[in-house]
């Protein structure tokens, strides 16, 4: 699930998306509440959103009820998260491989479109480690659904600057041994966008932002919004997705050699 990277690459893209965290907020999907139901329960949960950003699903979670404890490495994505939640949920400075929450404080912990960044051999043993017993690990992301022909020049266009950009390989992530085994569902979403809503979600993707065909990649995109016949002359027009949501349980008995909480 996690692509293999060059970890220079890998460390500037990482932290590459605070300084557009505005469009971020903006142009990002959000998260059906199907989702989060699914994976959470219908209880209000204790819940540690991991790789919170600007708190789009901070937000979420909020809106169901549960109680949000935000971790975020980014500190210009700390603020808008801080502005975004206000005193509705503790906003921490931290990363997946240095959770600043102690032993078994959280019955869930939620990465949203972040999980792809943590180093896994650190990260789910923090993970673990903040869980109480039984705790449940839920890993959320949103994949493009390119059956429609213009998502599928969208695709191309994409592609053709970072090959695997919608990011669903269709595997599931090795927890070993930390969490048992995964359950998988995925959940239909549209997002409404114009043209300039359209080239702005691209902006934010971090192979795009940091590319030295930026501009030229963002043309092509309004090219294919104010020209393609499924687009042209529409306001706005829809993007559809699939909510991908993988959830695990905690295992109860500590791997070999490793502390038990």
């Amino acid at each position: 699930m996690t692509p293999e990277r060059d970890d220079s690459w890998d460390r500037s893209r990482r932290l590459s998306f605070g300084a557009g965290a505005a469009a971020y907020d903006r142009f990002r999907p959000r998260f059906p509440p199907e989702a989060i139901a699914w994976g959470l329960g219908p209880m209000p949960l204790t819940v540690l959103d991991l790789g919170a950003g600007t708190g789009l699903m901070t937000q979420a979670l909020a809106g169901a009820d549960h109680r949000v404890i935000a971790v975020e490495p980014d500190p210009l994505m700390r603020v808008t998260l801080r502005g975004r939640v206000g005193a509705r949920c503790d906003v921490l400075e931290g990363s997946a491989e240095a959770i600043p929450v102690p032993d078994s404080q959280v019955d869930c912990v939620v990465s949203a479109e972040s999980f792809h960044w943590f180093d896994l051999s650190v990260a789910l043993g923090e993970i673990a480690r903040v869980l109480r017993p039984n705790g449940r690990l839920l890993i959320v992301w949103n994949v493009r659904v390119g059956d429609m022909p213009w998502v599928a020049e969208l695709e191309q266009i994409l592609a053709a600057s970072h090959p695997g950009s919608a990011f669903d390989e269709g595997g599931l992530p090795d927890v070993r041994p930390w969490f048992g085994d995964l359950e998988e569902a995925r959940f239909p979403y549209l997002q409404t966008l114009d043209e300039d809503g359209l080239v702005g979600l691209v902006g934010t993707f971090s192979y795009v932002a940091l590319s030295p065909h930026r501009e030229q990649i963002l043309d092509q995109v309004a090219h294919l919004a104010r020209t393609h016949p499924d687009l042209a002359g529409h306001p706005t027009f829809a993007l559809p997705y699939a909510t991908r949501v993988i959830r695990c349980t905690r295992v109860t008995q500590a791997p070999d050699g490793l502390a038990s909480t």
